[in-house]
């Protein structure tokens, strides 16, 4: 099965998970209507400030989103009449055991002979860093998990 899995993902992504500054610098706040868990951090919007741990690079397959609409669970709003520039949104399929979740950052996109795929023309060539909008799981016919469906934005801050 890992070759398999190693086939379908070509590209390989480095996850960065946000560190609190201090303790009182975040908190877990649960989803009433969904249950799920989300980390609220205190000055979200100004990421310069934060301290950027890197995880262990994923194996994953990343495009420009396929399609013009997206309906977001979080906000559920659509996006039809907005134009969405192609690399704003990036649609990123992983294996179900990758651990993300709309806390983290996505950086250093690569193909498989390390050549970086996004990256900032006007920041020296670095590789563009992109927050996770949402994580939804994809089911084989058997309902059963197969892997991670996980739309990305381009962050604000670079």
């Amino acid at each position: 099965m890992r070759c398999l899995s190693s086939a379908r993902f070509s590209m390989r992504a480095t996850p960065l998970k946000r560190v609190p500054v201090d303790s009182t610098d975040s908190h877990d706040v649960v989803d009433d209507i969904t249950f799920s868990k989300k980390t609220e951090w205190a000055g979200d919007a100004d990421l310069t400030t934060k301290e950027l741990e890197p995880m262990k690079p994923i194996p994953c397959v990343v495009a420009p989103f396929s399609e013009s609409t997206y309906r977001s669970s979080q906000n559920n709003t659509s996006m039809d009449n907005i134009i969405l520039s192609i690399n704003e949104y990036l649609e990123m399929k992983a294996p179900y055991y990758v651990d993300i979740d709309t806390s983290n950052l996505i950086t250093n996109i690569v193909d498989r002979n390390n050549n970086v795929i996004w990256k900032e023309e006007e920041a020296d060539g670095r590789p563009t860093t992109f927050k996770v909008v949402g994580v939804s799981p994809v089911l084989d016919p058997f309902n059963q998990p197969v892997s991670k469906l996980i739309v990305l934005r381009r962050a604000q801050v670079q």
